[in-house]
């Protein structure tokens, strides 16, 4: 194939791309998409390459660096291009960039396939009939893989760049090694330049095997399926391969990049989730997986009834049992195909199905999802190969043959085309089940037609006018389907429909109308009731309903949703969390500290770190908050909150020369913070710097003039330094801010008391005391008042 040929085949399938998951590209980040990115520190700097150590547990990319750094590339190029992306940003174009991304890897990888197929059929062990519809069977695979509806996940759900990811590495690791194989000259060749491309090519394949491992874990068949090529198109037997020494060499390589894969999962990032103890038996998943798989081949071959998400409940009943049967004999025949040389092609498409779909499809159970359209993403490949082979098998067979055409089958098809496309547009107004039945058996034929056509009609014209109608149909479907990622209530509203027990899309429709302007709040409450309902293990409906409940100020109903959410699920990070949370803004720091620090301990971000630091704080365990909080700063450099608290727990132990290099650094982070100048203002005052604290003092005022916090650090720098006046004049000012705040009244007593004033000072301590009888800094400085007197 010329350059030429292959720049055409780029452009074609990138526009097609393009109009088939363009919809989507605004579409805003959902679901898993919000731990993975937005709330992910790790992706936030390229070098040094914290993005290569992603969070360690509960997201989409834990143990999975070559994900986790391709979206820190993204975040990088938005920065670059000056789009907010703080986690609560709405922005749409915050998104374009990663959804692009994914539609890139998408076309690349259909290229790949491509390469595969044609270079199979023109170089493999195949019937010499099959080399001249090379180009054209690979166009069309790839084709049809590209823009079939059942993609959609992958490609449009940002998250599932993993799946993309380790599609694209499995795809290019076979595509390379292939071309490790010299075709025009033998294999033991001593010809330099052989030599030099089959080490290209192998060290290509090596390196794309090991980026794989770091992407998802399917990646560890990968060198199974390059074996078995090689067995099934390239040589007449096992010995062969093994004599060949450079392509035992390769082999050794690629099975040895599953240690890190290995590695990987050894670690346990996904060890909440996946494992034979997690509250689903290998017997229910493997059934229901006897379930899932025929449904994906169904979808693929009538893409009606395509679902977000299936839920978490294994399959029960009789449901299963076809499902069984068909992958019983599906394996069956893949055995026995090895053991024949004119079915051996057929055996590696069966192990290619089956060994990407073994790793999340088989007896292991994923807990939190018991069946995802995504998974198929690479496996149906193998699919489409076998019906286009098929279907040009049946063309040449009738050719030969020489029988009359059935030209009535042409109109036929036509006339069921056309009740299709009028069907599919009044998909979107059915409102009964006999319409839509009528839609679907209008699909069932439109199917049909378009096979009768392509085998039976003469004209080569009217074959191609019946697959462009036919792609044309799927890449609306396709598009169409894009285009609801862009609306996530009608998103998460059609999964509703698809799977009413299903308490998780519940969850995620009462989240997308929480994220409606306005938000519709009264209807996810409703929506919330409905999960818990449909489903009254799952957590993660309580966990937001406490969230909905805290917006309104409602901290003893989310209290009591929380711990109901642990009991069902002792020790869930989401509830643990957002307990802790709300027992601090209860001022219940000693209750809260436990879940504080069983979440810092689980996730170790920075952001839970530094909760973690502000509760020692609140605790008065300052070696402890200073210890954690810089560690939370050193993990993000752009942690604001980390530094703050950070420099007020060393300041409160008297150490502002230290606390000033972390105030700077957070008044570069946000020069507009008085806050942080007030405490600059302190940090200077201990470090016996009047004049720098007056000027941070002044800053604090300007910047800040309605913070009280702000005024009572800048009050206790100027009180350090002995402006004992106006250090009361700033907590006066932070008095009819605050007026009834105990930390205020309790510092304007301690001014008052400097300046010699102890009456006025007896009485400012009274107040606070009469309201709380044990508050400290009262309490101290009532103490010293009445010592001072004695």
């Amino acid at each position: 194939m010329t350059t030429r040929h292959t720049s055409l085949y780029t452009l074609v399938f990138c526009v097609l791309g393009l109009i088939a998951f363009g919809p989507a590209l605004e579409a805003p980040f959902d679901f898993d998409d919000e731990l993975a990115i937005s709330e992910n520190p790790s992706i936030r700097q390229l070098w040094p390459s914290v993005a290569l150590r992603p969070p360690a547990r509960e997201t989409a990319v834990s143990g999975r660096p070559v994900v986790n750094y391709s979206f820190a590339l993204n975040y990088a190029l938005n920065r670059w291009l000056g789009i907010a992306q703080a986690p609560e940003t709405a922005a749409p174009e915050q998104t374009i960039v990663f959804h692009a991304t994914n539609m890139l890897l998408h076309v690349a990888a259909a290229l790949l396939l491509f390469g595969i197929i044609r270079r199979t059929l023109r170089f493999g062990r195949v019937p010499d009939e099959w080399r001249d519809a090379s180009e054209r069977i690979a166009v069309v695979v790839a084709g049809l893989w590209l823009v079939h509806p059942i993609q959609t996940e992958a490609v449009d759900y940002v998250t599932q760049r993993t799946e993309l990811l380790v599609s694209l590495c499995y795809l290019g690791t076979l595509y390379a090694a292939i071309r490790a194989w010299p075709v025009s000259k033998p294999t033991d060749s001593n010809d330099r330049d052989t030599t030099q491309s089959v080490a290209r090519w192998s060290i290509l394949s090596i390196a794309l095997c090991l980026l794989g491992m770091g992407s998802k874990e399917v990646m560890i068949t990968a060198p199974f399926t390059v074996l078995l090529y090689d067995r099934a198109f390239l040589t007449t037997d096992w010995r062969s391969l093994w004599r060949n020494r450079r392509r035992r060499l390769l082999y050794m390589a690629l099975f040895a990049t599953d240690l890190y894969a290995i590695a990987l999962i050894v670690r346990g990032s996904r060890g909440t989730t996946i494992g034979f103890d997690r509250g689903v038996t290998w017997q229910a998943y493997l059934y229901t997986q006897a379930w899932a798989i025929p449904h994906y081949v169904r979808l693929l071959l009538w893409p009606d009834g395509l679902t977000f998400d299936y839920g978490r409940t294994p399959i029960h009943g009789p449901i299963g049992i076809p499902g069984l049967i068909v992958l019983g004999v599906a394996a069956t025949a893949t055995i026995a195909a090895w053991r024949r040389d004119r079915w051996r092609w057929f055996g590696f498409l069966g192990a290619w199905f089956f060994l990407i779909l073994a790793p999340s499809s088989s007896f292991v159970p994923i807990r939190t999802e018991m069946a995802a359209e995504r998974r198929a993403y690479l496996a149906i490949a193998a699919v489409i190969v076998l019906v286009v082979a098929g279907a040009e098998y049946i063309r040449r067979e009738i050719d030969a043959s020489n029988k009359p055409r059935h030209q009535l089958g042409i109109l036929v098809g036509v006339g069921i085309v056309y009740l299709a496309a009028t069907g599919w547009t009044a998909n979107h107004l059915a409102s009964s089940d006999v319409l839509r039945w009528a839609i679907r058996f209008s699909i069932a034929g439109m199917v049909v037609g378009f096979a009768w056509t392509i085998v039976f009609a003469r004209s080569r014209s009217i074959r191609l006018a019946a697959i462009a109608a036919g792609a044309t149909a799927l890449i609306a479907t396709t598009s169409e389907r894009s285009r609801q990622y862009d609306d996530l209530v009608a998103r998460w509203s059609d999964a509703v429909e698809k799977t009413p027990n299903n308490g998780r899309a519940y969850d995620n429709l009462a989240s997308a109308l929480l994220r409606t302007n306005p938000p519709r709040v009264a209807a996810a409450d409703s929506v919330l009731h409905l999960a818990m309902a449909a489903d009254s293990a799952f957590v993660p409906a309580r966990v937001r309903g406490a969230t909905i409940a805290i917006a309104q100020n409602r901290l003893t109903d989310a209290e009591s949703l929380l711990v109901q959410a642990l009991r069902i699920h002792p020790g869930d990070a989401a509830a643990t969390e957002k307990l802790g949370t709300v027992l601090l803004a209860m001022k219940r720091p000693d209750l809260g500290l436990p879940y504080v620090k069983q979440f810092a301990e689980f996730s170790g971000t920075s952001a839970s770190l530094t909760t973690l630091g502000l509760t020692y704080l609140m605790t008065r365990q300052l070696d402890s908050a200073i210890d954690v909080l810089k560690r939370a700063a050193q993990m993000d450099s752009s942690q604001l909150e980390a530094r703050r608290y950070l420099a007020a727990a060393l300041v409160e132990q008297n150490r502002g020369a230290e606390a000033r290099p972390f105030i700077e650094q957070a008044i570069h982070l946000d020069p507009t913070s008085g806050l942080m100048f007030g405490l600059l203002s302190l940090a200077f005052a201990q470090a016996g710097q009047s004049d720098s604290a007056i000027t941070a003092a002044d800053s604090a005022f300007a910047r800040a003039p309605d913070d009280a916090t702000a005024y009572v650090f800048a009050a206790r720098a100027l009180q350090t330094i002995g402006r004992f006046s106006d250090a009361a004049a700033y907590l006066k000012q932070a008095l009819q801010i605050t007026p009834n705040d105990p930390q205020v009244i309790s510092r304007l007593g301690m001014a008052e008391a400097s300046m010699g004033h102890s009456d006025v000072a007896a009485k400012l301590f009274e107040t606070v005391l009469a309201a709380d009888s044990s508050y400290p800094l009262a309490r101290q400085g009532l103490d010293q008042l009445r010592h001072g007197r004695r």
